[in-house]
């Protein structure tokens, strides 16, 4: 509670990700190489993550990433059917750390959205983070992994 107490002080935002959507995050990741793996995050009313959306990366590229955009809109509409928002957005990195590279950076993306990044994927222990895109810079949210 001490933690919970001093981030909520310095205005660290903090978001719970159950283990299932850590995981399929981490599938889709391991599943995709040798090409960066992409998807869309959802959340309910309550502004809980809701599910993970595992889509194709259409550039196959390893180290940069495109929805592709007939799964984008199956998931928005699978989204509204399940009164969920699309708040979010994931991808890997092949063999560097968890942190927006340049490429993630000038894509750009709504700031309003989440940025997860897993990796790195071919390392011993790849990692979840997660970032806001603002006008200044990529700002970190801090991940709270469980069940």
């Amino acid at each position: 509670a001490d933690l919970d107490d001093a981030l909520d002080s310095l205005g660290v935002e903090r978001l719970f990700v159950p283990l299932e959507a850590a995981r399929a995050m981490a599938v889709h990741a391991l599943g995709s190489l040798p090409h960066e793996a992409c998807g869309l995050v959802m959340f309910g009313d309550d502004g809980d993550l809701a599910f993970v959306s595992c889509l194709t990366n259409v550039d196959e590229s390893p180290s940069r990433f495109t929805l592709d955009p007939r799964e984008h809109y199956g998931a928005i509409g699978f989204a509204a059917s399940m009164g969920w928002t699309i708040g979010g957005v994931f991808h890997s990195h092949i063999r560097s750390e968890p942190l927006p590279s340049l490429a993630d950076i000038d894509g750009g993306g709504d700031p309003d959205w989440v940025h997860f990044i897993i990796g790195p994927v071919t390392g011993r222990k790849p990692s979840l983070r997660a970032f806001r895109f603002l006008k200044h810079g990529p700002v970190e949210v801090s991940l709270d992994v469980g069940t």
